[in-house]
């Protein structure tokens, strides 16, 4: 592959911020709706059915009846968009100081929208930390750790 198929240029991500920003929308939140709900229920095995050849109670956790086996991303629309990019998004430059900059103003901007942020921002450290070295990722390690400081942050401020 080239690496031209990579680029995800800082116009890209000017343009892609201007369309989130664009449908942005400030409205209360219902008092009737429901949050998301990201509970993990812990079942001791020797609750569990008979049958099982362990000794010694252990704890498993299992999630609730509503989750699926597909793990769905968190976070504003904004990180979404980085996570669904994350190949293309480049560290080199400082890209992931004017995510977190960017997401700072929106957060004191409307606060509502951001309740899974904080682990949206743990994802994105870990899918970053996971992927392949390239030049145009030298600063992977500094984007990680910032986004691990910002998780902790966003997670504080609720």
């Amino acid at each position: 592959m080239s690496a031209t198929s990579y680029s995800y240029t800082t116009l890209d991500a000017d343009a892609e911020l201007s369309r989130l920003i664009g449908t942005l929308r400030l409205n209360p939140k219902d008092s009737g709706s429901t949050s998301r709900d990201l509970s993990m229920e812990v079942v001791r095995s020797d609750d569990l059915p008979r049958g099982s050849t362990t000794s010694r109670p252990e704890c498993q956790f299992h999630p609730d009846a509503t989750s699926h086996s597909h793990v769905e991303p968190f976070g504003c629309p904004l990180l979404l968009s980085i996570y669904y990019h994350i190949e293309a998004y480049p560290t080199t430059g400082g890209a992931y100081l004017d995510t977190i900059f960017t997401h700072r103003a929106l957060l004191h901007a409307s606060p509502r929208g951001h309740e899974g942020c904080a682990r949206a921002f743990s994802d994105l450290a870990r899918k970053i930390d996971d992927r392949e070295w390239r030049a145009d990722r030298e600063s992977d390690q500094e984007a990680v750790t910032a986004f691990l400081n910002e998780a902790m942050t966003v997670a504080t401020s609720f």
